[in-house]
């Protein structure tokens, strides 16, 4: 299961976890996003013991999104060791997430 992340969470995630962490920046409102969840949510199960995907509301929280520079969605960024290694715009499939994130 993806949980959501607000800016308190955010922090502690990112900094404190030993595997990588996903997060896919969204919004209701956005019909790819849509499209995305299900590719995420099917991942998140699949490696529920290498790594941690949430996902950020930029609705709720637009300060994360802006300290990032997420300027569309959904944008998904990786994380390893506290630190930014990847991102991507709409990743659209399984196979595109998974290179995104074990490459």
């Amino acid at each position: 299961m993806i949980k959501e992340l607000d800016k308190k969470g955010f922090e502690e995630a990112i900094l404190t976890s030993g595997k990588p962490i996903v997060v896919d920046f969204t919004a209701e409102w956005c019909p790819y996003c849509k499209l995305l969840a299900p590719v995420l949510e099917e991942i998140a199960s699949e490696y529920a013991d290498e790594l941690e995907i949430y996902y950020v509301d930029t609705d709720k929280t637009p300060e994360i999104a802006a300290k990032y520079d997420v300027m569309a969605l959904p944008t998904v960024l990786v994380f390893k060791d506290g630190k930014l290694k990847e991102n991507a715009l709409n990743p659209r499939t399984k196979e595109a997430t998974l290179k995104l994130i074990f490459d």
